[in-house]
């Protein structure tokens, strides 16, 4: 009865084990942080601003209505 139990225990240590070392393996997700950028509204027209608005830009448009200026470094 005895090595039943040691068996057992084993059985469920091992699961245990594995079951931990599958959970360490699956792939994880980035985690992504964002911030609101700063925008400027130009009449009809919404501008916004990926970097520092003072320094050297590259605007793009992105829709009838909204320009995304980044910095040109």
């Amino acid at each position: 009865m005895k090595k039943l139990l040691k068996l057992g225990a084993v059985l469920v240590l091992a699961v245990v084990a594995l079951g931990v070392l599958a959970g360490w393996g699956w792939e994880r997700k980035p985690v992504v942080t964002s911030r609101a950028l700063p925008c400027v509204e130009m009449g009809a027209v919404l501008v916004c601003f990926d970097g520092q608005p003072e320094a050297e830009v590259r605007c793009k448009n992105l829709g009838d209505s909204t320009i995304l200026c980044t910095n040109s470094n």
